[in-house]
């Protein structure tokens, strides 16, 4: 079993991270969150403007820094997979606690957000 399960927590809201995203200081989390988007590499810098922290009013940047924090810890290619899986839980979680105005089109954005992680994310997996 990964160790990036074994160190997985749910918080009160019900989302999902490593057990040390949630004791993170601020200025830490500034550091190695970014929200959507990568930083990693000239093409992601260029295009992060593009990509939005927010599906259709829903801000998704607690997820997204989750996400960053977990590809920051790294490990390997399967604690990757189960980051981008966690990631996917959580954008889903806040779209179906927020009831369901705009579910559909927040739950296709979530989809696609998991899926460019999921097939394109491996240049940003364990960059310390």
């Amino acid at each position: 079993m990964s160790s990036l399960i074994r160190n997985l927590k749910i918080a009160d809201d019900g989302l999902i991270a490593h057990k040390d995203y949630w004791h993170l200081p601020e200025e830490t989390k500034k550091k190695l969150c970014n929200g959507m988007g990568s930083e990693h590499g000239l093409f992601n810098r260029f295009i992060k403007w593009l990509i939005p922290d927010h599906f259709f009013g829903l801000d998704m940047t607690e997820a997204a820094n989750i996400h960053d924090f977990m590809y920051w810890v790294g490990g390997t290619m399967w604690d990757k997979i189960v980051a981008d899986i966690v990631f996917l839980y959580n954008m889903l979680r806040k779209i179906y606690i927020v009831g369901d105005k705009h579910r559909t089109k927040r739950t296709f954005m979530a989809t696609r957000y998991f899926l460019a992680v999921l097939w394109g994310g491996k240049s940003s997996f364990n960059k310390k």
